[in-house]
């Protein structure tokens, strides 16, 4: 379905500038997930963590890819605010507080949390935070009626105040805990052992008010069974692990049933009203035809002993229950969508969108529409007016990567990575004209595919590393040619984009494959015969420990050979290469007059362009322009176009996109990082409401109020001269995101986020 939106403008990263310098002119520039989902709010891509408010009817969502927690409404189902991170762009587990609302959230990495952080969701602020002490944290309950969160931290369970997570007392229980659950009705916990002991899964149960363990029991296992459920109207305990489930009487501890899984389970739910168990696998995937990372989720009643099952969205790795409304939540890493299933009507669901990405740019033939693929925010391509500003989406294939134009025959490509496919279209209408298909299996993994041009032969070039293989397609016939591989290489994982990076140089007929892994090779092939010419190293290995190196492969038109990073390669034996004076540098092109050299800088969250004189081989250092800060250490993808002096960037991740005339200067402002809040200034009551009571301890020199919106525009100003305690009203300013900047004469005190309205 085609959605044609206006689009709405940035020019900033959500920070607050405070200074300026001279930058590159900025022509035009837009807020995507604004522009097609018309939601004000923050970017959720790469989803894991999932937690539901059963009692508020909100869940929350984490994203990899930015420091934002959506929050969607389980009713309307739609996303109605944003919670910021407190531990940034990173994967963590999330718990709600059910006495109060308040969002526990847990850092995970390699199934280890380390630390846990408590946020006030309604006024995005933290209001305590634990260091745990050991590597061993498991499970985590609530004590309803006294506000207490009972969280395992290695062989001790802790107590914490649910409104600030201060420590209130340890109980001890000498073995490495798993699962842990509270019985309000007797005032005790039930814990289990994390790992097996002695072939047996240890429980034990603990009174609260002593502070005791009252009993011990075991139940012989051949797997742990580390995660705890109970459910205390049918008196069932259960334990839980990766292919094994156990049900026992709650009281007696003695076997009632077990389930055993043929695949890894990835996460279990107990439904507590009905009693069935909600099962996430690793994967569903038969064969060919499958396109795509699916999840696959199971339904298991043991009451009835029968197993329901259907395939879900793009790499699901988490799920939450809501218990009121009898329904799942099922965060898809891989397709910026949440599925919000109906478990009454087992296996409908409804998608609720909360992300766009932009994963790479190409320009229409006529220049006026730009092409963006969306790869992790739902596998669509986006054409984008540059006049009228409007934005219109359309499906090629599963998990699209690139996309390239040809302009002479007017045609667009469009690497389908899911698929191992390449779509045709018209590069003017987006009619499809044909999909180029190839004998190779569909990729599985997030190793992103690649895909090169050479604009006189019309040859298509696509390299997939999980398999080593490049593709070779005819753009113009729509035949499907070749498939070669890459002598001795072996996918070793990880590096999600930039695996392996390829470019064509039309005029000596040559293919350059480069693996950026460990072993600094470069292929060198004859694009006539695909023979495969040369293997040689490039040591030292360019852009070393920045993003940059994800993106660093060029072909230099100008000059007829390739860049890799700093390093020049002649395409012809005997491959000389030449390195120049600059480090970490990725090539974006020439000045249309040949006079200059443009390349990307990235490094430590700041975009630069470096400007080179085009003299080689000593490239005489010009300057470095500011362009503007990330979030994230993600790479943006850029796109140059020579005769006009363009360059395009985007953030993929945030869904940014920003269009810069290089022929061209202004004014630019300069971010600052959003700090936290000092001891001395006090903030009350909930600053999302658009009005808010300040208190100061002291004011020197006279005291200004400035906000600013995601633009870097000043929208308001307020002089409280030296007023201590005073009230900043934004009732006249719309709902959305704002900087406020607290300034004492010429000394900047503070500046803060204020997330106005999203809970109204």
């Amino acid at each position: 379905m085609k959605r044609t939106i206006l689009v709405s403008f940035i020019i900033a990263c959500f920070s607050l500038p405070v200074s300026s310098q001279t930058g590159y002119f900025m022509k035009d520039s837009a807020n995507f997930k604004q522009t097609l989902l018309n939601k004000p709010f923050l970017n959720t891509l790469k989803m894991y963590g999932v937690a539901v408010d059963t009692a508020r009817r909100v869940a929350y969502i984490n994203s990899l890819q930015t420091d934002n927690i959506s929050v969607i409404n389980l009713d309307l189902r739609k996303e109605i605010g944003g919670v910021t991170n407190p531990f940034g762009y990173t994967l963590v587990n999330l718990e709600v507080n059910p006495a109060n609302g308040f969002l526990l959230v847990l850092h995970s990495k390699n199934e280890i949390t380390t630390k846990a952080y408590l946020v006030n969701p309604l006024t995005n602020t933290t209001t305590g935070y634990y260091n745990y002490s050991s590597a061993g944290v498991g499970g985590i309950d609530f004590n309803v009626s006294s506000n207490l969160i009972y969280s395992v931290d290695g062989t001790k369970i802790k107590i914490f105040d649910g409104n600030n997570l201060n420590l209130i007392d340890s109980i001890p229980t000498g073995i490495s805990l798993g699962g842990v659950k509270y019985i309000p009705t007797s005032n005790k916990l039930i814990v289990c052992s994390r790992n097996l002991m002695s072939g047996s899964v240890v429980i034990k149960v603990i009174n609260v008010a002593t502070k005791t363990v009252e009993s011990t029991h075991s139940i012989s296992s051949s797997e742990p069974l580390g995660y705890l459920e109970i459910d205390i109207p049918r008196n069932s305990l259960y334990l839980m692990g990766k292919t094994r489930i156990v049900k026992a009487n709650l009281t007696t501890k003695e076997i009632i049933d077990t389930y055993n899984s043929t695949l890894e389970m990835k996460k279990i739910l107990l439904n507590h009203n009905n009693e069935d168990l909600i099962i996430l696998s690793n994967v569903y995937y038969d064969s060919n035809g499958e396109y795509g990372d699916w999840g696959r989720l199971y339904k298991y009643s043991f009451g009835f002993h029968t197993l329901d099952s259907a395939k879900i969205g793009l790499t699901p790795n988490n799920m939450a229950i809501d218990l009121k409304g009898n329904k799942l939540v099922i965060p898809n890493m891989a397709s910026g969508y949440v599925d919000i299933m109906n478990l009454s009507a087992f296996p409908m669901r409804d998608p609720v969108d909360v992300a766009v990405s932009l994963d790479f740019i190409a320009l229409s033939p006529d220049k006026s529409h730009i092409y963006f693929v969306q790869r992790l925010g739902g596998s669509n391509l986006i054409k984008y007016n540059r006049e009228t500003k409007t934005a219109t989406e359309f499906t090629a294939g599963s998990w699209p990567s690139v996309v390239l134009v040809d302009s002479a025959i007017n045609r667009m490509y469009v690497l389908n990575h899911f698929e191992s496919s390449i779509s045709v279209f018209n590069a003017t209408t987006c009619d499809l004209l044909g999909t180029l298909t190839f004998a190779i299996d569909e990729a599985r993994t997030d190793a992103i595919s690649v895909m090169t041009y050479d604009k006189l032969s019309h040859k298509i070039y696509a390299a997939f590393p999980e398999y080593g293989k490049i593709i070779v397609g005819d753009g113009l016939a729509l035949t499907s040619d070749a498939v070669i591989s890459i002598p001795g290489y072996v996918y070793s994982g990880g590096k999600a984009i930039g695996v392996l990076q390829i470019a064509v140089s039309p005029v000596d007929n040559r293919l350059i494959v480069a693996q950026n892994d460990s072993t600094n090779r470069v292929h060198i092939y004859n694009t006539i015969t695909n023979a495969h010419l040369a293997t040689f190293t490039v040591n030292p290995w360019p852009n070393s420990g920045t993003s940059l190196q994800h993106d660093m492969l060029k072909y230099d038109e100008v000059l007829n050979k390739f860049w890799l990073g700093n390093v020049q390669i002649n395409p012809t034996a005997p491959y000389t290469r030449t390195t120049i004076p600059y480090d970490d540098l990725s090539l974006i092109g020439y000045k249309n007059d040949l006079s200059v050299l443009y390349c990307l800088k990235y490094n430590l969250n700041t975009v630069k362009v470096l400007k080179l004189m085009n003299n080689p081989p000593a490239y005489t250092y010009i300057d470095e322009t500011f362009l503007f800060e990330t979030k994230t250490t993600a790479l943006p993808v850029s796109y140059y176009d020579m005769t006009t002096n363009e360059l395009f960037l985007t953030e993929f991740n945030y869904g940014y996109f920003r269009n810069y005339d290089l022929d061209s200067v202004s004014t630019v402002g300069i971010s600052s990082p959003v700090y936290t809040v000092p001891p001395q200034i006090k903030y009350f009551p909930s600053m999302t409401s658009g009005k808010f009571n300040v208190e100061l301890d002291k004011v020197n020199n006279g005291l200004s109020v400035q906000v600013y919106n995601t633009l870097g525009q000043l929208v308001m100003q307020q002089n409280v001269g030296k007023l201590e305690k005073f009230t900043v009203d934004l009732n006249n300013l719309s709902n959305g995101i704002y900087f406020i900047k607290l300034i004492d004469g010429n000394e900047s005190l503070n500046s803060f986020k204020i997330l106005k309205g999203f809970f109204h």
